[in-house]
């Protein structure tokens, strides 16, 4: 489930309600070695950004498929064209309307794919790959977003920051969770050096960067930790920062 709280926050009339998004999923594995996903009582879609066409769908599972299953060196398809699947029409993750908002699909597909790990791991611990086993990942999105123009020359700096494609990892059945280095749609994820994101977000350094305290899973094995920074916004004319979740800007 994924909510989302637009009763006081959306600006056309229509769209401001709560709405809490369905993600069900669930996989079938044949004796050949085809698998079948269905997300069969997904929620309809709404007058939001976070609605999905059935491309995007395809592409998450490509991406997650090819990290988990039959992977080494190079990238290999032999996953993803075993599979089948269903996004039901009319749902959020195949709405089929023109006349909806696909802007922002991630919102909802990021967190609906942890059921496709958590589903893969429960049959690879069943078969003894214990090794295999992620049981989740941090959600890579919302980041802050924005500008700014510098007091001193007029200089306009934008604040396009991409830390975010550095999160935790969930724990396998062996170890710990990876620590502030995963992104599901990238496992080369790098949240990159302070100083280089100083030269592009000019108006906004760094002041710390830490772990993040009480964000990893709890269990035998913990989930990976999440980071945070702290900033601070000096030498501007004006400046403006926005983000979905308001909390810690």
């Amino acid at each position: 489930f994924v909510g989302i709280p637009f009763k006081e926050e959306a600006w056309q009339p229509r769209a401001r309600k709560d709405f809490i998004c369905h993600a069900p999923m669930e996989i079938v594995i044949g004796r050949d070695g085809d698998f079948f996903l269905t997300m069969e009582g997904a929620s309809a879609p709404g007058f939001h950004a976070f609605n999905c066409a059935e491309g995007p769908m395809q592409g998450a599972i490509w991406v997650l498929l090819s990290q988990m299953l039959v992977y080494d060196g190079k990238l290999n398809d032999g996953s993803y064209l075993a599979l089948r699947h269903y996004f039901p029409p009319g749902s959020w993750c195949n709405a089929l309307d023109p006349q909806l908002s696909y802007s922002t699909p991630w919102a909802f597909l990021i967190p609906a794919f942890t059921g496709l790990t958590r589903c893969l791991s429960r049959a690879l611990f069943a078969r003894g790959y214990r090794e295999e086993v992620v049981c989740g990942y941090g959600f890579t999105g919302d980041a802050i977003q924005g500008g700014g123009t510098l007091a001193l020359n007029g200089e306009y700096w934008p604040a396009a920051n991409f830390e975010i494609s550095a999160v935790g990892l969930g724990a396998s059945a062996v170890c710990d969770g990876l620590d502030w280095g995963y992104a599901m749609w990238n496992p080369e994820s790098d949240q990159g050096d302070a100083e280089l994101w100083e030269l592009l977000e000019i108006g906004i350094p760094y002041l710390a960067r830490r772990v993040k305290a009480d964000t990893a899973g709890y269990g035998k094995y913990r989930g990976g930790s999440g980071w945070e920074a702290l900033r601070l916004l000096i030498g501007n004319r004006d400046a403006e920062l926005y983000m979905a979740r308001a909390d810690g800007v």
